[in-house]
């Protein structure tokens, strides 16, 4: 772990390179984003990249912590996506052949670690190079929406969402809610889902104030006219022509609705193209983000134990 967590260590730019220029980059793989998630949660953030002709291939980067037992990785809390960087997608032949950048790479990090657990970008659907290296994959969802077809109340939205936007946007104005106040509604979401959130509603609302100077992260909410009281907001990020709806929360009623309406239309004058609902796997918030037209985008979480002591740690945190 760091001496100074407010000191990084310096980061290899040729994976911030793969980050803009290859086909899995996204802002949860950015050096600032993990650098802020290394902060916030008191870890290590390692880099493993492999090097062909002094150029990289394949890299990730992982929130590292050492257990009783072993080193591992695990995914952060709020980080959908784990930080797994390709020059290009594997082709099939390199997959059956065993010769794909991603293969040399799930090698060099099962040397490194006892036990890995990874959320892989939507852009890696094909998992056999996983699979056949004995890792578990298990499906999840999240709505990805193109939002020059789902611009506000759009035809693709469901009826019931069209109606709530229509009738109730004169009721509220957009606003920039704070950072307090998005960790507030977050925390009280969590609550009325039966979860917990990962962080208490102070140190949320630092992580947010940290991620609007240090990530780029925005802040959108809706107050109600009547009666002054923000009841929807969102900290939203953004990687090239992607937006990512981050951390969120709502009062129960219209408000995030109509937040979602006006959103939308901002982001397509800014010139963003999809909108991530960055999960789809909890029923009751995968049914309101269905509600709004988006594409149903299988991504998978990988996991990978190399001996008996690590699969004897996870069996006695189960049992907690």
């Amino acid at each position: 772990m760091p001496k100074n967590p407010e000191q990084p260590p310096k980061r290899d730019t040729r994976l911030d390179d793969l980050n803009r220029g290859g086909p899995c980059g996204h802002v949860f793989a950015s050096t600032a984003y993990l650098d802020l998630i290394g902060r916030t949660f008191r870890g290590q953030i390692d880099e493993t990249g492999c090097e062909v002709d002094s150029r990289i291939a394949a890299g990730i980067r992982l929130l590292v912590r050492r257990s009783p037992f072993a080193l591992r990785a695990v995914v952060p809390p709020y980080t959908p996506y784990s930080a797994i960087l390709l020059d290009r997608m594997p082709t099939e032949s390199e997959i059956h052949g065993r010769d794909s950048n991603l293969e040399h790479l799930l090698e060099l990090i099962e040397r490194r670690y006892a036990g890995i657990d990874i959320s892989l970008p939507p852009q890696i659907i094909d998992v056999r190079t996983f699979t056949w290296r004995k890792w578990a994959a298990q499906p999840l969802y999240t709505y990805r929406i193109k939002l020059r077809d789902a611009s506000a109340v759009s035809k693709t939205w469901s009826e019931s969402a069209r109606r709530i936007a229509r009738r109730e946007r004169a009721n509220y104005e957009t606003v920039d809610p704070g950072a307090d106040a998005v960790a507030r509604l977050s925390v009280e979401s969590y609550k009325r889902s039966g979860r917990r959130s990962p962080l208490s509603q102070a140190r949320l609302a630092a992580f947010v104030s940290d991620a609007e100077s240090s990530v780029g992260a925005r802040l959108f909410g809706v107050r109600n006219t009547q009666s002054g009281n923000v009841e929807s907001a969102v900290a939203m990020l953004r990687h090239d022509t992607t937006a990512y709806y981050w951390i969120a929360g709502g009062a129960a009623g219209p408000g995030m609705t109509v937040l979602l309406a006006n959103l939308f239309e901002r982001l397509l004058e800014e010139g963003v193209e999809t909108f991530d609902f960055v999960g789809a796997n909890t029923d009751s918030i995968a049914e309101f983000k269905r509600r709004f037209g988006g594409h149903l985008t299988t991504y998978f979480r990988a996991v990978w134990r190399s001996g008996p002591l690590i699969v004897a740690e996870d069996a006695l945190h189960s049992m907690r």
